[in-house]
């Protein structure tokens, strides 16, 4: 809560900063608002997929932008390492699962 103390300065709130402003600020803000609003109505945006945002999605598997992000994500791991049946069966195609 704001407002005044005793010698009549401002009382600051803790772990709040307070930034100057100008009303050509807020026009600016408010433009950007509804430039944001017009672009959203019209389906107009720019996506940013996540693995997390994108998990449940009908379309992640068409999404341009996921399939682009999955290949970048998989080249920054490189290629996996992947054993064939014959190295880990002996040969003869029969693998011991115990601990």
């Amino acid at each position: 809560m704001s407002g005044l103390n005793d010698k009549g300065d401002p009382i600051v709130e803790a772990g709040a900063e307070w930034v100057p402003y100008t009303e050509d600020d807020l026009r600016g803000l408010a433009q950007r608002a509804l430039d944001a609003k017009k672009a959203m109505s019209e389906e107009r945006f720019d996506p940013t997929p996540t693995p997390s945002g994108c998990k449940f999605c009908d379309f992640e598997k068409v999404c341009q932008a996921r399939i682009d992000q999955r290949v970048a994500n998989a080249a920054k791991r490189g290629p996996r390492e992947t054993a064939t049946i014959e190295e880990i069966s002996d040969g003869d195609g029969f693998v011991e699962l115990t601990m």
